[in-house]
């Protein structure tokens, strides 16, 4: 290989978009699933378990915002505390991205409170 030469190759560069994809979150929100992530990542197994409830009902409440309908069952598959917080961050953007994010701060600060 000569000198300078990149061993990847271009196939590897980052991909380029007419339009890059935004991110429907607010600033605020954002903050506040980072925080939620970072005491996530605090807890031991047994802490997050017993934890779980608390994600799963916030991210089943992100999920009603969606389909505009109470979930009387869980819709999320239950995966484990080890998925939960992908899940969330899921189901809050995807309610960002259909306007419904003005209800989440409030909610995700609640969320927080119950985690520790």
């Amino acid at each position: 290989m000569t000198a300078g030469a990149d061993p990847i190759g271009a196939a590897a560069q980052a991909p380029t978009y007419a339009h890059p994809p935004r991110d429907p979150r607010p600033e605020e929100v954002r903050r506040i699933l980072d925080r939620i992530g970072l005491r996530w990542g605090q807890l031991t197994v047994d802490q997050a378990s017993a934890r779980r409830t608390a994600m799963d009902e916030c991210a089943d409440f992100c999920l009603s915002l969606i389909v505009q309908q109470p979930h009387r069952d869980r819709a999320l598959p239950d995966l484990g505390p080890t998925t939960a917080l992908d899940q969330l961050r899921v189901t809050v953007f995807d309610a960002c991205a259909e306007d419904h994010c003005p209800q989440l701060p409030g909610t995700l600060t609640d969320l927080l409170a119950r985690l520790r």
